[in-house]
Parts: C-alpha cells; sequence; structure tokens
C-alpha cells in the first residue's frame, strides 16, 4: 500500500457544514473531511486524467483521501469514543489530558462501583497519552448584499460556524498496490501547496496549507487469529446490506468481512444523515445514512480472522471509501481495560497548537466562561451535598441528647444558616471564609451562640463521641475553602430545615 501524509495549516476560517442546506442554522464539522481533498485534489487534476485514470483516482476506492483530524505537530488525534464514561459530577480531566483511573469504558463494565451516574464522552480529540484536543469554531453572523444597490437585502441575515484560522490537521492519502506510481505522484504533487476547501471560498473563507509529511497511522492491535474484533471508528461509516440498501446495522458481511456477528451490548453507536454537495454538478448527492466518528463496534466472528482480512481492515470498510468514510482502528490498547491506559505525557516542544489568529468574539468568550463556571459550581454542588446529606442525622441525634421535645427548635436555624450564605455571597477576593465565619468579635458563628453551640452524639473510630455544631462547621469549612461550596452548603441547610418544618405541620393536622 502506498500512502503520505497531509499536514494541513488553515490560513483563514474554514466552513466545513454539517449539511449543505441554505436554511436554518449551521454547525461546523470540527475536521476537515477527506471530501474536501479529494475535491481540491480533482478541481486540479481531473481535466488533465484520462477517464480511465480519473475513475481509478476519484471514483474506485482505489485511491483513498483520509480525513484531516487534529493534530498536535505531528501526532494524530482520534475521535473521542462513545464507550467511555466519566461520572455525571466527576471532572474527568487534569488540565488537558484525561485521568484513565475516572474513566470507565462500557464495552466491559456497564456501572461505577459506587453506582454513580454516568456521563458519556463525545466531544473532542484524544491522544495516546491522554490529551484532549478540542478544535477552536467561531461564529460569524452575516448580511447578503443586493447587487444593484449595494445595500443589505431585507431578511437576508446568516451565519456561518467555522473552523479557526491557525488549526492544524493531519490527512492519510493511500493507494492500493494496483495503482500506478506515476499516477499517485500526481496526486501527492496535487495536494502540496495552498489549497480552497469549503464553503464561501471566493469570500474570505477557505485558504489552507498543504504539506506532505510521513503517513500518520494508528497502531491496530493483533487482528489475525482472533474471533473478537473491537472496532473505534476513526471516520464515519456507511454500510449496505446485502441488497444494496443503506442500513445502521453493522454486520460483519456487510462489512466485507467473514461471518459472524454484530454485538449490539457491547457497541456504542451513533448515526447522522446528510447529502453532501458537489460543487463540479452544482448538486448534491445522494443522502448518506452514516454511523458517526467515535462509534465502537464490537464483533464475533465463527472462525478466526486471517492475515488478509487485517488487510481488508487497513484499506476501511462500507461505502465511499474514498472520500474518507470507512476507516478504523481494530483493536486498539485504549479499548483494551475497563479503566483506559495511557501513555506517559508526550513532549510538547515544537507542536502547533491550534489557535486562531483573532481574538474570540466576546459572546463567545463568554459563554465560554459561563460553561466553566457552571461545571465548577457542579463540582460545588456534589461536595456540598455530600457534607448536608449528614445533617438529617446530626440535628435527630442533637435531640435525642439534648432531650428537646419534637416541637422545640435544636442546632442552627434556617435564618443562622442565611447569615453563612450572606457571609459567602459577600466574600472579597482573597479574603477567607473561615477568619470570616469564625475568627474575631464579628464572626458570624461563634460557639456561644444557641443552636451552634447544641451538641450531638456521633460515632467516630467505633466511639460515640459528643460535638457541638460549631466545631462540625469548623472541621467542614476550612482556611482554604471555596465559598461557593459554603454557600450550597447553607442553602441545602436552609432547604433541609424547611422540609422538616413543613413535614412537622402536616403531622399537627
Amino acid at each position: 500500500m502506498k500512502a503520505f501524509g497531509l499536514q494541513l495549516t488553515l490560513l483563514d476560517d474554514v466552513v466545513l457544514s454539517e449539511r449543505p442546506a441554505s436554511a436554518g442554522g449551521h454547525a461546523s464539522l470540527d475536521y476537515v473531511p477527506g471530501a474536501a481533498l479529494l475535491g481540491a485534489a480533482a478541481a486540479r487534476l481531473y481535466a488533465q486524467l484520462g477517464p480511465e485514470a480519473a475513475y481509478v483516482v476519484f471514483h474506485s476506492g482505489q485511491v483513498r483521501f483520509g480525513n484531516a483530524l487534529p493534530a498536535t505537530g505531528e501526532r494524530l488525534c482520534a475521535p473521542m469514543p462513545f464507550c467511555w464514561h466519566a461520572r455525571k459530577l466527576d471532572r474527568a480531566m487534569a488540565g488537558q489530558r484525561l485521568l484513565g483511573e475516572r474513566l470507565l469504558n462500557f464495552q466491559h463494565e456497564r456501572a461505577f462501583a459506587d453506582h454513580a451516574q454516568p456521563r458519556q464522552l463525545r466531544e473532542g480529540y484524544v491522544r495516546g497519552d491522554g490529551r484532549v484536543v478540542r478544535p477552536v469554531k467561531l461564529l460569524r453572523m452575516k448580511t447578503a448584499i443586493d447587487p444593484q444597490s449595494g445595500r443589505a437585502l431585507e431578511a437576508q441575515l446568516f451565519g456561518y460556524e467555522a473552523l479557526a484560522t491557525g488549526t492544524t490537521l493531519l490527512a492519510r492519502v493511500e493507494a492500493d498496490d494496483t495503482v500506478d506510481a506515476a499516477l499517485f505522484d500526481k496526486v501527492r504533487a496535487a495536494l502540496d501547496g495552498e489549497l480552497l476547501l469549503g464553503r464561501s471560498r471566493s469570500a474570505e473563507y477557505g485558504r489552507a496549507r498543504a504539506s506532505i509529511v510521513a503517513p500518520p497511522e494508528f497502531a491496530a492491535g493483533a487482528v489475525a487469529g482472533q474471533t473478537e474484533l473491537t472496532l473505534w471508528c476513526l471516520s464515519d461509516l456507511a454500510v449496505a446490506d446485502g441488497w444494496g440498501t443503506p442500513t445502521l446495522e453493522p454486520r460483519p458481511e456487510w462489512l466485507g468481512l467473514p461471518k459472524g456477528r454484530w454485538r449490539p451490548e457491547q457497541s456504542f453507536l451513533r448515526f447522522r444523515r446528510y447529502a453532501p454537495f458537489n460543487a463540479a454538478r452544482r448538486l448534491p448527492d445522494m443522502e448518506r445514512l452514516v454511523i458517526r466518528q467515535g462509534s465502537v463496534i464490537r464483533l464475533e466472528f465463527d472462525a478466526p480472522l486471517s492475515e488478509a482480512d487485517a488487510q481488508r481492515l487497513a484499506q476501511g470498510l462500507g461505502l465511499h471509501r474514498e472520500a474518507g468514510l470507512g476507516r478504523v482502528w481494530a483493536n486498539p490498547a485504549l479499548l483494551a481495560t475497563a479503566n483506559p491506559r495511557f501513555d506517559a505525557p508526550y513532549p510538547e516542544n515544537g507542536e502547533v497548537t491550534p489557535a486562531p489568529a483573532n481574538e474570540r468574539p466576546a459572546l463567545l468568550a463568554w459563554l465560554q466562561a459561563r460553561r466553566d463556571e457552571a461545571a465548577q459550581r457542579g463540582d460545588f454542588s456534589q461536595q456540598a451535598q455530600v457534607v448536608a446529606s449528614r445533617l438529617h442525622e446530626l440535628y435527630a441525634s442533637a435531640r435525642r441528647s439534648m432531650g428537646r421535645p419534637a416541637h422545640v427548635e435544636v442546632g442552627p436555624s434556617a435564618s443562622q444558616w442565611g447569615t453563612v450564605l450572606a457571609v459567602a455571597k459577600s466574600l472579597r477576593p482573597g479574603e477567607s471564609i473561615a477568619a470570616r465565619l469564625f475568627e474575631g468579635e464579628s464572626a458570624a458563628v461563634k460557639d456561644s451562640m444557641p443552636g451552634w453551640s447544641d451538641h450531638f452524639v456521633r460515632e467516630m473510630n467505633g466511639q460515640p463521641v459528643r460535638q457541638r455544631f460549631y466545631d462540625w462547621l469548623k472541621h467542614e469549612v476550612k482556611p482554604g475553602s471555596d465559598p461557593r461550596f459554603v454557600a450550597e452548603l447553607a442553602r441545602r441547610a436552609q432547604s433541609f430545615l424547611r422540609e422538616r418544618r413543613q413535614d412537622r405541620k402536616e403531622a399537627q393536622r
């Protein structure tokens, strides 16, 4: 098999819409599809080649223009596999890298040990060392212009979402051994240099610089001699059944593999449908129904696979392989265990980091900040929920140990927790929440205050220990505690006390 790599650096924003419709909002792909590279090569080569050579290069599937996926330097990243799950409120990353011990591959185990609610990972691209790359996409609003008056047309506002300038991607272009070497060299020469990709190429979009590099590849696991196979879809996969009808059921025989069975309980699939636009004909092609990249397919075979089957997998599966579809990673090591085992961090020297040339729009920066704030709020909420879950036990213990009847309040009241909430919300930058709550004459919480001085009995290290609510809160709120955690704890305590008061009223009726 002949192959070369193509490194793309976007010189302009590039519009690569998920669908070619002219109405409605447009969502951009986060990679350059192989069809765009095929079209760029055809624009320069098709007229020079005879009908037979043109068919071999652009229609037969013997030459395959792979998708250009996000990369860091010359290290290719794979679409996030849909079989990886994290706990819903857990941060599964440290910086830009995934933490393998916090992820669970649902191919092997279907639930976390603590029965936490799972969250499927779907966004971004992952490298062998666990680093996640999320290409930058920008949205710009525009209006059509009346060519007669030079003014904006009525009701002609539209927007393009695009991959940002400076993004670096890697593609693999390969050909079967039967393809003439001189013909493949022409394909290589046609793609070396500046290309125009995507929509609106006559305006300010679409320029990319392409350079020839070593062909990128993912190291496949053992295939020959295996009776089970895990396929990680590196691109969309178009499957047709025995009658040529598009299907979403990836049976082995419909993929061109030996007889066997598809294991849906160990597969994780997502789908999309679209009609690619053919710029040469100025018409959309037939609609495609595909299994999306990032899907994970589990297959079982009646007999061990052969070396020929391994080569078949390396050439891709399904339809439209000349346009980048059907690329799979067979038996990858990252999916072989319940918790993924990443390589040691790769050196970052000399890598090109995708970054837009222009600053992000203010709206995008605001939305990103809100998303990050929501993620942090979820962490504090989970932490506060764990602490607040003990309140029912503590208040009940205080009532028993102090001998208070049911109609007499015990422990800190809802208004006292409201004071804690007010302190947490009014804290100035650099100020310690513990100091504001517990230190000095103006402390919001004092051991002499009614409620906070009430005591309960709890078991610690197998022994009953008497403790005041003041001491308990001081243990939970440390000098370095985040005020958002304290605020969430106070809110949950107020909610608990209101519910308890409501329950008492209903019991008295």
